[in-house]
């Protein structure tokens, strides 16, 4: 999957025979309204919520390890960077990742009897 997402010009994904998608990598992932996932690592002393209210997004955390998801990566990096900065601060770690042709793939060809009813 990596292979092709990187080098094919055109996918076409099948689930029980039927084409489910067909395009490029990029587009199938935005075809399906895939979000992006915005990464990094809290500074100490910082709150998931403190950078919500500051950077206008909804963070999820797991320890340190701070995520945001959406789909318009760009307009929110710019925030939370612009964020971080007026505040002295320095995101480490930071991320921004686009879901993945296995991603898609797996979405599209999942409990196809459920998918197909």
């Amino acid at each position: 999957m990596d292979e092709a997402q990187h080098v094919a010009d055109r996918v076409c994904i099948l689930r029980l025979g039927n084409i489910v998608a067909l395009g490029t990598p990029e587009k199938l992932g935005e075809e399906l309204d895939h979000s992006t996932v915005i990464g990094f690592r809290l500074p100490a002393g910082i709150t998931p919520d403190e950078v919500q209210a500051g950077a206008g997004l909804t963070i999820s955390t797991v320890g340190t390890q701070a995520t945001a998801m959406t789909s318009t990566p760009q307009q929110d990096l710019y925030r939370l960077t612009g964020w971080a900065e007026q505040r002295g601060l320095t995101l480490e770690d930071i991320t921004v990742q686009r879901p993945s042709l296995e991603d898609v793939f797996l979405e599209l060809t999942a409990n196809p009897q459920e998918q197909s009813a």
